[in-house]
């Protein structure tokens, strides 16, 4: 592992500076203040992560070599994740976004008077299609059936990929859940997921989500704490009381994709990519995917629309000889 700048070591002594009292001047610079004004965790840590990368390899070591980065810097950090780590297009485009968040607000506190990534050409992408892959039907009702509801983790988990597969959440979400997020309104179960920016949205529950939420409750032994978090740690059969991160559900997903036989290309964003392209495929309009999956930007939700072009219907299948 590369040795951390000391840009890099000063910025994460002041993310985990500690909240009470005062924070050391020395320690709040306005680099660590652009992460800290993320509302998302995930974002924070992120964008932290693409720091360090950009720093290290521009051997950037301090605030002020930092603020004399030019065009020409960007250019060589675009060109190695492209040519040196093999990035796709849209991994470029997400880290150059990430230094271009940092240049602007460094340019919006007058500390640079420009943003470097602002003329740099970045990656073409096909804004019409995911690079997510979405499984069939019978796969993701195979991975479904996968967990073991005999057991208390078994019926967890079985709750949690119903989740991901029915309403499309990321995996941060299950974590952050509640008992009391789940209620009632005019005769139709509802769910309160805390979404990306940490925003709230309500989505109704699928029936087969409702059996695997009723499973669970039934023998988790907490459904009537309406302020405990809804989905636990499990320990040799018995629950922890500690919630369940973010990693620990990438985690339970890829052990039942594992067991279900499923290749290793499917990740946990794949359920909610077979989330939207299901709902989109069964005549969901798109507004309504939109409004489910949380997305502000309708383009967004564009990219998992694959019904211009269902494999089954590919001319390759009319050839004959």
């Amino acid at each position: 592992m590369p040795a951390k700048t000391v840009l890099d070591r000063h910025t994460e002594n002041a993310i985990q500076q500690p909240v009470a009292g005062s924070p050391s001047r020395e320690l709040v610079t306005h680099e660590t203040l652009w992460l800290k004004n993320f509302l998302s965790k995930q974002t924070q840590q992120t964008y932290r992560a693409v720091f360090r990368e950009f720093c290290q390899l521009g051997a950037i070591a301090s605030p002020d070599a930092l603020r004399q980065v030019t065009s020409a810097d960007i250019i060589a950090y675009r060109d190695h994740l492209i040519a040196e780590k093999g990035m796709r297009p849209r991994s470029v485009r997400n880290r150059l976004a990430a230094i271009s968040s940092l240049f602007k607000h460094l340019k919006n506190a007058q500390l640079v008077t420009f943003n470097p990534v602002e003329s740099i050409y970045r990656p073409k992408i096909d804004p019409n299609r995911g690079v997510t892959p979405a499984m069939a039907s019978h796969q993701a009702a195979q991975l479904l059936r996968a967990p073991d509801t005999n057991t208390l983790a078994g019926v967890r988990d079985s709750a949690i990929l119903h989740l991901l597969f029915f309403t499309g959440c990321r995996i941060s979400e299950p974590g952050q859940l509640l008992v009391q997020d789940l209620y009632d309104d005019a005769g139709y179960l509802m769910l309160r997921l805390t979404v990306k920016g940490g925003q709230q949205k309500s989505v109704e529950v699928h029936h087969a989500l409702r059996q695997a939420l009723d499973r669970y409750l039934g023998m988790c032994g907490h459904g009537d704490q309406p302020d405990s978090l809804l989905f636990l740690a499990v320990k040799t059969g018995q629950n922890t009381g500690k919630a369940l991160s973010r990693q620990q559900v990438a985690r339970i997903f890829a052990k039942y994709r594992e067991k279900a036989g499923l290749p290793a290309s499917y990740t946990p964003h794949s359920a909610r990519a077979t989330c939207a392209t299901t709902a989109l495929n069964n005549g969901a309009r798109l507004e309504d995917v939109q409004k489910m999956l949380g997305h502000a930007d309708i383009r967004t939700t564009q990219i998992y629309d694959r019904r211009e072009h269902q494999h089954k219907d590919s001319a390759v299948f009319t050839v004959k000889y």
